[in-house]
């Protein structure tokens, strides 16, 4: 059985404006089957976007065998801790880049079909999955609340993306929603990063 838990502390607002909840999430399997893992994030207030992203260069984990005594578990953890800390360094710069970067409706869209992926000549059935996306996506960027204070910038593109990832597209349960948005792989957090990687290829 795999768990986790999540410790969480407030960081300063993105720009000013985008107040962000850092958080500290422990993996671990209860059978041994895998290594205890500590990871850094971040949630963003206004949307409760799990803001997962891979930045190169920035620890983002750190695991701990099971078969490691106590002590040393712990003397590992306050080591590695400051190290992850960086991550929020790292977070902190490559959001206010994408804040700092004015992104139009069309670059936008242009950037979600290359993130999902979406096949040049697509069958009726996707065709059809494509465009209900689309129009939650779009609506997501160009009229959410949760986009006011920072609409029309690279910045509320990722975090449109991130808040259809997290609280629309389809997810089998509410636990497993969670735990894939929490995840340092799988397809929710390579998109968002995908994402984070082409709308700074212009900042």
């Amino acid at each position: 059985m795999i768990g986790s838990y999540t410790e969480r502390f407030t960081v300063p607002r993105i720009g000013g404006v985008d107040e962000h909840r850092m958080h500290l999430t422990l993996f671990g399997s209860h059978n041994g089957s895998s290594s205890n893992s500590l990871h850094i994030g971040s949630t963003r207030l206004d949307c409760g976007n799990m803001q997962r992203i891979i930045i190169s260069g920035a620890k983002h984990k750190y695991s701990i065998p099971h078969t490691v005594s106590a002590p040393v578990k712990l003397a590992k953890v306050q080591k590695s801790l400051a190290t992850l800390f960086d991550w929020q360094d790292a977070f902190e710069r490559e959001a206010q880049r994408m804040l700092d970067t004015p992104l139009t409706l069309g670059q936008f869209e242009k950037v979600v079909t290359r993130v999902f992926d979406d096949p040049a000549v697509p069958s009726k059935t996707q065709f059809k999955n494509i465009r209900t996306r689309n129009d939650v996506l779009r609506s997501l960027f160009e009229d959410a609340a949760t986009q006011e204070t920072i609409r029309g910038t690279a910045w509320a593109g990722w975090n449109a993306i991130g808040e259809y990832l997290d609280h629309f597209a389809s997810a089998k349960s509410n636990s497993g929603r969670a735990t894939r948005s929490l995840a340092d792989s799988g397809a929710v957090t390579q998109r968002k990063t995908d994402a984070y990687k082409l709308l700074t290829l212009a900042a």
